[in-house]
This record gives structure tokens, C-alpha cells and sequence, in this order.
């Protein structure tokens, strides 16, 4: 007799898929508490392989972001990377819809990137990838004629699709999805109904 613990592959494999579809509905607020408790006591270590992980130009915001913070850390539950010009500011997630080549070792899969930051973007996928794999990218951003053609790793496999983080993203790169995020922002809002 089998006990419940014992699980075939498959078995797993749908424990994960179930795992990843839940944490992927959770709230950003609920998605950061369920990281500090599975981060434990690490946090200084994971933060540290996320900076290393950055490109320059990410590296240089996020140090004007923590510069710019308060020097007292007293009471201080969140560090304000509010400003305009920052770092979170240009990573926040923008929903789209952008055709794109996913090219892996083992071939090339059309998909459909769904959002994107200077982080990363998730990609729509009916081929299962391994998270850790590299990956490369090919997309043109909406109003645009220059296409990228990047570098990643996957970082989140879900039933739906691959959450991809770039790798080596150059200034003009990083800067053109920024704005392209701040423009797609900025026109989603309603109109001010004061003016």
C-alpha cells in the first residue's frame, strides 16, 4: 500500500502546477507575505542575488531610490520608490498583448506577451518550459519599428504561460519599455473630471 505522501511524478508535477496557479492568483500584498515567510531570515541574501541579477541601469535607480530614502529607519515599514523617475516606478507591470518569438535550445514557440516591465514580461505558452532555463525573446513594442530581440530566464512556469526575467537588457531597451509602460499607464487612467 501506497501511503498519501507517496507521490508518482505526475502526481507532483500537478501539486506544482496547482501551487503555481494559486500563488499566481494572489494578491501583490498576499504574493509578498507568502516571500517573507518562505524567505525566512534571507531576505539579505535574496536581494542580493536579485541586484546582481540587474542590469546597470536598474542597479544605478534602485541606488538613487535607497540614497533618496529616510536615513531613520525607525517606524519605517516600506521604502518609498514612489518618485517619478524610479526604479518601481519603471518596473510596474503593464498588461498588453505583444507577439513574440520564445526561442529556447530545444526551438522556437509563437507566443503572446500579456505584461511587461523592465523586470521581466509573461509570456503565453501551450509548451511547458523548466524555470531556470534561458530563453531568448523576439518582439516589437506596440508604435514601434525597432525590434528587440532579448535575453531571459525563466523564473515562474505556470499551466498558462512562463514568467520571464531579462538578462543584460540594454539602456535603450530598458528605456524604451519604461516609457512604453509610463505612456500605456498614463492612457489607461480615466480622464480628470475636475478639468
Amino acid at each position: 500500500m501506497h501511503s498519501k505522501t507517496d507521490r508518482s511524478p505526475l502526481g507532483q508535477f500537478e501539486v506544482t502546477a496547482q501551487l503555481l496557479a494559486l500563488i499566481d492568483g494572489l494578491s501583490s500584498e498576499k504574493q509578498f507575505i507568502l516571500l517573507k515567510q518562505l524567505l525566512g531570515s534571507n531576505l539579505s541574501v535574496h536581494l542580493m542575488r536579485i541586484v546582481i541579477d540587474m542590469n546597470e541601469s536598474q542597479r544605478v535607480e534602485l541606488l538613487k531610490a535607497l540614497e533618496e530614502g529616510p536615513a531613520a529607519e525607525e517606524g519605517v515599514t516600506t521604502i518609498s520608490l514612489d518618485d517619478s523617475n524610479n526604479l518601481m516606478r519603471g518596473n510596474e507591470r503593464q498588461a498588453c498583448r505583444i507577439a513574440t518569438r520564445l526561442k529556447t535550445a530545444e526551438g522556437t514557440h509563437e507566443c503572446t506577451i500579456v505584461d511587461i516591465s523592465t523586470f521581466g514580461v509573461f509570456v503565453t505558452s501551450h509548451t511547458r518550459h523548466t524555470t531556470g532555463k534561458k530563453i531568448q525573446l523576439d518582439f516589437t513594442l506596440p508604435d514601434s519599428k525597432v525590434p528587440f530581440s532579448i535575453e531571459g530566464k525563466i523564473v515562474r512556469s505556470t499551466p498558462a504561460g512562463v514568467g520571464v526575467r531579462f538578462q543584460d537588457l540594454a539602456t535603450g531597451q530598458f528605456e524604451a519599455i519604461k516609457r512604453y509602460c509610463e505612456i500605456s499607464t498614463a492612457s489607461s487612467k480615466p480622464p480628470d473630471q475636475n478639468r
